[in-house]
């Protein structure tokens, strides 16, 4: 059985890759093309802009809803003091 596979080393975090398959070929036939390779990780940078916006909102809230928390908890304090 002849088999050939294309990968590259692909930057994750600092200090950290991922193997990333680009193209598989098995007696002649391409099961994995680098056109299918290109969209998945075109899809997944996609995926992962979508991801790190609602966490920017979300995190953007919860600063939000403490600062008012503790506005309100020291304001309520003074005036028991």
């Amino acid at each position: 059985m002849d088999a050939t596979i294309w990968w590259f080393k692909q930057p994750v975090f600092f200090f950290q890759t991922n193997n990333t398959v680009v193209r598989i070929d098995v007696e002649g036939k391409e099961l994995r093309s680098y056109a299918q390779t290109k969209r998945d990780l075109e899809a997944d940078k996609k995926s992962e802009l979508r991801k790190s916006f609602v966490m920017l909102i979300f995190f953007i809230l919860v600063y939000y809803v403490y600062k008012r928390t503790a506005t309100t908890v020291l304001n309520a304090e003074q005036k028991g003091s």
